[in-house]
């Protein structure tokens, strides 16, 4: 192999290559045989060797000088992209390794010809081996044909909402596949996406008081004019005055008559960490939007915390709009709009799909972070949604890919919950072979997800299909923990992952009876921790 770069930094980084061979017989010097000097063409190098077949033959020729002649035989063993004659004569390959470099020229002339005399008749095609390189080495890792997840998680997130439905999203990632579902495939128009983000600006909340597509306009409380940019509502820091809570449809209305006590400089204040939204139940249960079985856990009153210290305008909108719909159109969060807004409303929500519906029910359960509708749920995810792709070994899924798998994972096993809590283990059961069939670990690697699967598995009596599980994920765990801990110190996110992994394993396995593959995980655990805890104490003592 003929390779140019610069002495003990070779690396394996393809960058621009430019050959330049000479007419006719370029290179051909008769007898088998090609000549080879090297050019060093970049100011970025003090000195460039040449090496062919691993053998240095041409050292250390300085910025615009060219080295001294090298012969190389035709019937040299090559890894060869580029053909310089016509068969039998010499071929090349020309590596660049250097990330730094601005160009690497090499000129190819016979033994008594001068450089000056070289034309570029073979510099369009090595031009090309760089990206040709990159293609062939990087295509598995970036090729997105059979690819349709993106599109089918943004089906499913508005085939999670009720018709006419509004559906908040966090940015780009949660947001682009929906608009594109929308706008380009004509899925579920009726439904508004709102980028919580944008929820920010004037402009924004102005669109959202226009019909779009099928979508109706939203109902407010407050004006355009009460939202605009630079205006008193741009944010509303908290002020305690002493206030234990505030009525929220009297809050808004203060804000509109623009109430002076509520106003500090240029900026309208909150006066609680607590809003408060009164409920008229039987009207609420009579609009048939309470899930089956709920019906008991409808409160009279909503109790909405403030978190942080300021409500940003896209939170006033949204409590605006909370309070102004009055429960006539579906309001729906994801897990980023619902982490994002500064309002505590994980109590008030219900699972239905992959989004999660603002209703005035509350979740009592202390060890479940929300309530499901078991029955939407089941018929959106088992019949409705897409997985489309996700059983294929064959595709390259990113983290950020990943990333929305794992929602409808942790979707699937929450639904499966709900219908253990409810006793319906044969749904229960359909719901998790179902995720385990779609899902596969062939194909994605299971996550922090297939923990609830196994305990769930065992709490329907699938102990089998929960042991194959957890031995899988558990010598997984062990050996990335074993990698981890012996390149890095200190708990990365990676190391406190699969420590929860073999914890929760060693809990499951001693609840169900697997005492001696618990044991197993234990040891496991304890020397992984103990080994992080003196490599720890030693770094701090160096340091």
């Amino acid at each position: 192999m003929i390779s140019v770069g610069r002495v003990a930094a070779l690396v394996a980084v393809v960058t621009r290559v430019l050959l330049v061979a000479c007419d006719g017989e370029a290179g051909d010097n008769g007898g088998g045989t090609a000549r080879i000097r090297l050019l060093n063409a970049s100011g970025a190098y003090a000195s460039l060797d040449l090496l062919v077949d691993d053998v240095r033959r041409n050292s250390a020729p300085g910025y615009g000088a060219v080295g001294d002649d090298a012969s190389v035989s035709a019937g040299t063993s090559l890894s060869t992209v580029v053909t310089i004659a016509d068969s039998g004569k010499t071929k090349l390959m020309v590596l660049n390794s250097a990330v730094d470099a601005g160009s690497v020229d090499v000129y190819l002339t016979g033994s008594d010809e001068s450089r000056d005399n070289a034309s570029a008749v073979a510099a369009t095609v090595i031009c090309l081996s760089a990206p040709v390189l990159m293609g062939t080495a990087g295509w598995d890792d970036h090729n997105r044909s059979n690819r349709f997840f993106s599109v089918d998680s943004g089906k499913n997130y508005l085939s999670s909402c009720d018709p006419n439905a509004v559906i908040f999203t966090g940015g780009d990632n949660d947001t682009f596949m929906l608009w594109y579902a929308q706008e380009v495939e004509g899925h579920r128009t009726d439904v508004r996406v709102v980028v919580l983000s944008y929820y920010n600006t004037d402009w924004y909340i102005e669109q959202s008081m226009n019909k779009q597509n099928k979508s109706e306009p939203f109902k407010y409380t407050l004006s355009l004019a009460d939202y605009r940019q630079g205006g008193f509502n741009d944010v509303l820091y908290y002020q305690d005055m002493k206030i234990p809570s505030i009525d929220l449809r009297q809050f808004l209305d203060l804000l509109k008559k623009n109430y002076p006590q509520l106003r500090y400089d240029r900026n309208n204040l909150v006066p609680s960490k607590v809003f408060t939204l009164d409920i008229n139940k039987e009207e609420v249960i009579a609009k048939g939007i309470i899930p089956k079985g709920m019906d008991s856990l409808v409160v009279d009153q909503m109790r909405i915390r403030l978190k942080g210290t300021a409500l940003e305008k896209k939170d006033l909108a949204f409590l605006d709009l909370l309070v102004s719909n009055n429960w006539d159109r579906p309001i729906y969060l994801n897990n980023t709009s619902l982490s994002q807004l500064n309002l505590d409303l994980r109590a008030y929500v219900v699972q239905e799909g992959n989004a999660y519906r603002v209703l005035p029910v509350r979740n009592t359960r202390k060890d479940r972070e929300n309530l499901v509708n078991t029955e939407s749920s089941y018929e959106k995810m088992i019949n409705q949604f897409g997985y489309r792709g996700l059983d294929n070994p064959n595709l390259y899924f990113n983290e950020d890919y990943k990333g929305f798998v794992q929602n409808h994972r942790g979707s699937l096993n929450s639904l499966a919950e709900a219908l253990v809590d409810e006793g319906d283990t044969t749904r229960a059961r359909n719901v998790l072979f179902f995720n385990l069939d779609k899902i596969p670990d062939k194909a994605i690697p299971f996550d922090l997800t297939a923990v609830s699967q196994i305990d769930l598995l065992f709490k329907i009596k699938e102990k089998v299909k929960a042991l194959e599980i957890v031995n899988i994920l558990g010598p997984r765990a062990i050996e990335r923990l074993d990698y981890e801990t012996s390149k890095y110190s200190g708990l990365s996110l990676e190391i406190q992952r699969n420590l929860y992994v073999l914890q929760e394993l060693q809990r499951i396995l001693y609840e169900n009876g697997e005492n001696e593959l618990a044991k197993k995980f234990e040891d496991a655990y304890q020397r992984i921790v103990e080994g992080i805890q003196i490599n720890d104490s030693a770094n701090r003592r160096n340091f």
